[in-house]
């Protein structure tokens, strides 16, 4: 009988500031040293992570200063670095720099971090999943300059077997992270989920266009005049291209593309 080995990873959350969201204990001490910096635990909890087999790190930006950011979130990953243990690191760093609406430095957050939010969280709603594509596609040229491997704009959860979308929205939202390579992040329950859905999330030719080695980030390149339809494209490794005709109406009727 053919062995078959299990693969585990583990993440988890953490916060760069005093305090997660919830309120839990963060990275940050809340005394500051002779010059006033905050004090932390970047390399307490850095080691602490890997002593456990973190595989990634998600670090919130809650109860900290966005202006210390660009020391915070760099120092932070050193320290993970520096335990030797490759642990994915997804940083908060730009979503709360656009909250405060200011212009995050891309080009440091992409030597910094692995992945990063920088927009709203995702909902378990169509109308959510179409804010986060709108606000993709409108800053797309410049996404696309720091996007790439080790480096990922990250939209946010694929929320494909969940309870807010049907099967056609499933299947666009899935269509569209894939197009814009990013990191496919289950919300749904395992357990539960309709063999439909999970038809969805194992398509293996979907899930080679977002996995594919050059990493795209795939644009918008056509809409219709009523904007119900658009064309996306993704170059490929070895010269060719993927395309998604996206109809992103709500009557639930097919359309014609020509």
């Amino acid at each position: 009988m053919e062995n078959i080995t299990n693969t585990w990873t583990t993440g988890i959350y953490s916060d760069i500031g005093t305090k997660t969201c919830a309120g839990y204990p963060g990275h940050l001490k809340s005394e500051t040293d002779k010059e006033g910096k905050p004090k932390d635990y970047f390399a307490l909890d850095a080691q602490t992570f890997a002593d456990w087999h973190v595989d990634s790190l998600k670090v919130d930006g809650c109860y900290a200063n966005t202006t210390d950011f660009e020391w915070m979130y760099p120092s932070l990953g050193k320290a993970l670095n520096d335990t030797k243990r490759p642990i994915l690191y997804s940083c908060s760093w730009p979503a709360y720099v656009v909250g405060e609406g200011k212009e995050p430095d891309y080009a440091s957050i992409a030597q910094h971090c692995n992945l990063w939010r920088n927009f709203n969280d995702i909902m378990d709603s169509w109308p959510s999943v179409l804010e986060i594509i709108d606000f993709y596609t409108k800053h797309q040229d410049e996404f696309e300059k720091y996007h790439g491997p080790g480096h990922w704009f990250d939209p946010d959860m694929v929320i494909v077997g969940d309870f807010g979308l049907s099967l056609d929205e499933a299947r666009s939202q899935f269509a569209i992270w894939s197009m814009m390579s990013a990191p496919l992040l289950m919300s749904n329950d395992l357990r539960s989920i309709s063999p439909e859905f999970k038809e969805i999330l194992q398509n293996r030719h979907v899930i080679s266009v977002d996995q594919d080695a050059l990493g795209h980030l795939g644009k918008r390149v056509i809409v219709s005049e009523n904007k119900a339809i658009e064309v996306w494209v993704k170059r490929l490794e070895g010269g060719s291209f993927a395309i998604v005709y996206f109809n992103r109406g709500v009557l639930g009727t097919p359309k014609w593309v020509s």
